[in-house]
């Protein structure tokens, strides 16, 4: 038995998603669907429930995976939440955040279940299960509960690691023990598995960039001399003088930077060190420093130049070269380096507009401006149109993150390429939208060429429109364009379907209804009916109208039965488990269990959507009442076997 039997699986959400991925019998599939269902309960502060879970998987190979997934995946989520905000302005990510606001994560370790999580770790008989516990449940109690308590358990799985013959294991304990401030132990152990490596690789070389990772970690920790003596030990010092000399220039230690390069043979690292190094000299005021470290970058590019123009394989070092003049201030320098390349070739415009992009991130924007307004006025000289094309697209992105507008148009009207025009139209209209010019964004959409993109562009204008608040405006745009897209044969996608989903969710998000339901009519026994009456209910649930969802959930489930009656048909995945969530969100819980067991399909899908509905009712604070667990016990019987 994969996972043993859970008593209360028929009355709790999270231990009935869990019973049914235990009884997978793929192994791998078994382990990515119970990780899911840990996180799950975690996500919901239901710790408790993570430990019942893990304690309940009998494969332990299984179980120690589940166990080190905890508390890993919602730190990407939480990333691109983040980065959302920097791509609207303070007044637009404000009404955004409204509706798509960022939730935090954190686990929340009672001393009852830290005693389970430590407890955990004794259930596993071999070293690589055992130490893969033992880390995670050490980094949990570092970070959530007791941070003694915790180092003492990463100690623990020192003596383990004689007996574990895979790298990433030791790593990651060296990178644990760092984590939790124990930064002497944590590096002997990196040193330890940089050893290792070395010693088990036998085509690499040098063997360092074999474990490239582990050597930066352990001189990020400042083990200078450790690192040396590894490097020195397999005929690599170079490589390791050079991550050195970067890391001692980051710390503003510029001088000793020097030196290490000055000493150290060619090769390994040294060209990018004397990069990195005379960039972070200049930013500290370094000019002398960073000026030496440019001129040996310099010697290492054209030593094996003759004459000018270069030869075509040094091409591209030059923009290292050129870019990090420029990132150190010496622009000058940096436009005579780029000369020596013929302006007929697309590399000298290359390194131009490297030069302008460092230019402008020290701050002095008219003098990147003037330099890529130079750069506009000759690309007619490149004889290669493909080539041409490339920089003008390149100066079209450049002068739209800067939000030179005017300059954008420009660029736009040379394209030689319609693809690469209409995307440039596409993110200049979102720009517009960004800084809430809808207006503006909707007459870009009437320069597309080609009629569908038209249409697909201002319904896309129209939803961003809407998210950020302007929903009249949305709404004006959906009357205009909203019945104009076409309805293909009922059960093959022509791709106006798509726009016409998003006329009907802007309608329903905006309250008006009847004109949402007119359009969603016309998609009446179609494939894409569920889908038109999906939008529709969650439009009501939005505007605070739940009970009037039901009755659209309930023709959206009616619908799919009724797709899978027809030939070569069948409702996606996604529809059923979309209507079982919206139940959820209007507080239906039985008719959402119900979906699930009407889905009737793989137990894979049936427990994903268990474990996110379980996350929605710990949301309510209440106990599954009579009719939810008489459902729950079918689903178990259903997809169990």
């Amino acid at each position: 038995m994969p996972i043993r039997r859970l008593s209360d699986a028929k009355s709790d959400l999270f231990l009935c998603a869990a019973q049914i991925a235990g009884s997978n019998t793929d192994p791998e599939e078994q382990e990515d669907d119970l990780m899911y269902v840990v996180n799950q309960c975690c996500a919901a502060s239901r710790f408790d429930r993570a430990v019942e879970v893990l304690e309940s998987i009998a494969d332990e190979s299984v179980r120690a995976e589940a166990l080190a997934a905890v508390d890993s995946f919602s730190l990407d989520d939480r990333r691109m939440l983040e980065h959302q905000k920097f791509e609207l302005t303070p007044e637009a990510y404000k009404r955004w955040n409204t509706d798509y606001p960022i939730k935090s994560f954190k686990i929340s370790l009672k001393p009852t279940e830290l005693e389970r999580l430590v407890a955990l770790t004794q259930s596993f008989s071999t070293p690589e299960n055992r130490i893969v516990s033992l880390i995670k449940a050490g980094s949990l109690l570092c970070r959530y509960g007791n941070r003694d308590k915790g180092i003492s358990i990463l100690h623990s799985a020192l003596p383990v690691l004689d007996s574990v013959q895979n790298l990433p294991y030791c790593e990651e304990l060296g990178q644990a023990l760092l984590d939790a401030g124990d930064t002497a132990t944590g590096v002997a152990v990196l040193g330890r598995a940089l050893v290792r490596s070395i010693d088990s690789c036998s085509y690499v070389t040098p063997k360092l960039n074999w474990n490239y990772e582990v050597l930066h970690t352990i001189i990020d920790a400042g083990a200078y001399d450790m690192a040396l003596e590894v490097g020195s030990e397999h005929g690599d010092s170079t490589t390791v003088q050079s991550e050195i000399a970067i890391s001692l220039a980051n710390k503003g230690r510029c001088r000793e930077a020097l030196e290490r390069l000055l000493t150290c043979a060619e090769g390994g690292q040294k060209y990018i060190a004397l990069e990195d190094v005379s960039v972070a000299c200049a930013e500290q005021g370094e000019d002398s420093v960073a000026q030496v470290a440019l001129s040996m970058l310099y010697q290492i590019v054209f030593a094996d130049s003759t004459s000018s123009p270069l030869v075509s394989h040094r091409y591209y070092q030059v923009l290292d070269v050129v870019g990090a003049y420029a990132a150190a201030g010496f622009v000058e320098k940096a436009l005579e380096i780029a000369s020596l390349i013929p302006n007929t070739n697309h590399y000298y415009y290359w390194s131009l507009l490297e030069i302008a992009a460092r230019v402008d991130e020290n701050g002095k924007h008219d003098s990147a401006l003037v330099l890529l307004k130079d750069i506009s006025a000759a690309t007619a000289s490149i004889a290669d149109s493909v080539k041409r094309n490339e920089i003008i697209r390149s100066l079209a992105y450049r002068y739209l993150s800067w939000n030179e507008i005017p300059l954008v148009r420009q660029m736009i009207s040379s394209m030689l390429d319609e693809y690469d025009r209409s995307e440039i139209l596409r993110e200049l209209a979102f720009r517009y939208v960004r800084f809430d010019s809808c207006q503006q964004a909707l007459a870009i959409a009437q320069e597309m060429n080609d009629a569908d993109d038209q249409i697909d562009l201002k319904m896309s204008i129209a939803d961003s429109c809407f998210a950020i608040g302007r929903m009249a405006f949305a709404l004006g745009i959906v009357d205009e364009i909203g019945d104009s897209v076409s309805i293909s044969h009922p059960y093959v996608y022509s791709g106006g379907e798509y726009d016409a989903m998003t006329a009907i969710s802007i309608y329903a998000r905006g309250g008006e209804m009847e004109k949402a339901a007119r359009l969603a009519k016309q998609w009446e026994r179609t494939a894409f009916e569920p889908v038109a009456l999906i939008k529709m209910a969650e439009g009501y649930i939005g505007i605070g109208e739940p009970r009037s969802a039901l009755p659209l959930l309930s023709a959206a489930r009616k619908a799919c039965r009724n797709l899978r009656l027809e030939p070569n048909t069948q409702p996606p995945v996604e529809t059923w488990q979309k209507i079982a969530k919206l139940y959820a969100r209007a507080g239906a819980f039985t008719e959402a269990l119900q979906t699930v067991r009407e889905m009737n399909i793989s137990p894979r899908y049936a427990f994903e959507t268990l474990a996110d509905l379980a996350l929605a009712f710990t949301k309510t604070g209440r106990e599954l009442n009579s009719a939810e667990k008489t459902e729950l016990q079918q689903i178990i019987s259903q997809y169990c076997k």
